[in-house]
């Protein structure tokens, strides 16, 4: 699963979980407490506006299996969400192209692809 914080999360017919969004921060914290670096060189050298993520993850619950899907259009984290039938609804959030708390509306459509 990649490197990322402050994704919301919302459930879909009973099986899959949805993680929208995100931050990717510099560090994280191991089990046993101790920090790790998560960041290349390449990235420490990068304004940390650029952390914000578009990233769509699906955790098939069944198929205990993590993917990726198409990604939101607008960087954010911490987004609200919204389901209705088969559209997920995303406002707002942290960060983005429109720092702060930007009013961005993101509609997309769901749909199972080679589910068993």
């Amino acid at each position: 699963m990649p490197h990322g914080a402050n994704r919301r999360a919302i459930s879909w017919r009973d099986r899959y979980i949805l993680l929208v969004a995100g931050y990717k921060y510099g560090h994280t914290w191991n089990p046993d407490g101790t920090p790790s670096e998560i960041y290349t060189p390449e990235e420490k050298a990068r304004d940390w506006r650029t952390f914000f993520e578009r990233t769509v993850l699906v955790f098939d619950s069944r198929g205990r299996t993590v993917c990726a899907t198409d990604p939101l259009l607008d960087a954010t984290s911490w987004p609200m969400l919204v389901l209705n039938g088969d559209r997920l609804y995303s406002l707002g959030g942290e960060g983005g192209s429109r720092l702060w708390h930007p009013a961005t509306l993101q509609i997309g459509r769901l749909r199972a692809t080679g589910a068993r």
